[in-house]
């Protein structure tokens, strides 16, 4: 009767921390999501277009999740710039150069699970049509791109061990 009894809580336990175990895996897109609910944010912006995907590196593990949005205002981009350098290093972001910063470009990082480009230059990013009807309704058009990096992609993709 007692390893009935034994059995039982074993199978109850592995079950509880089964569902412990599922309910803290959260995907790469919805971590992206709860983060862009925090991230300040310009004001009298207008989100235009949001487009998800994943970026896949050289080996099977290296995949990078990412949320490209697309903006328009009719601040000057040098604005969005400033806002976007004071208030990040607030909310805990910090400047990101290194080999994969290209020269001239904004990046910063989050922790060590989050990546943020800003670029004045859509047109390879989204549809024309999209970035032609912005253009044609905002001083300036620019987009964010915010990636996850995953521990695995930092180790093995990314050579980082932090």
């Amino acid at each position: 009767m007692k390893v009935v009894t034994i059995w039982k809580r074993l199978a109850l336990l592995a079950s509880i921390l089964s569902g412990l175990y599922l309910a803290g895996c959260t995907s790469g897109a919805e971590r992206i999501d709860k983060l862009l609910e925090t991230l300040p944010m310009p004001s009298n912006v207008d989100l235009l277009y949001e487009q998800d995907g994943v970026r896949q590196g050289s080996q099977d593990a290296c995949f990078f999740p990412y949320t490209k949005q697309l903006y328009g205002t009719n601040q000057s981009f040098e604005q969005i710039v400033t806002f976007y350098t004071s208030t990040l290093d607030q909310a805990g972001w910090h400047k990101r150069v290194d080999d994969l910063v290209p020269p001239g470009s904004l990046s910063w990082e989050k922790g060590r699970d989050f990546w943020l480009s800003l670029s004045s230059d859509p047109r390879l990013d989204f549809p024309e049509e999209v970035v032609s009807d912005a253009h044609s309704h905002y001083e300036t058009v620019y987009f964010l791109v915010v990636t996850y990096i995953d521990r695995i992609a930092r180790e093995k993709c990314l050579g980082r061990k932090y």
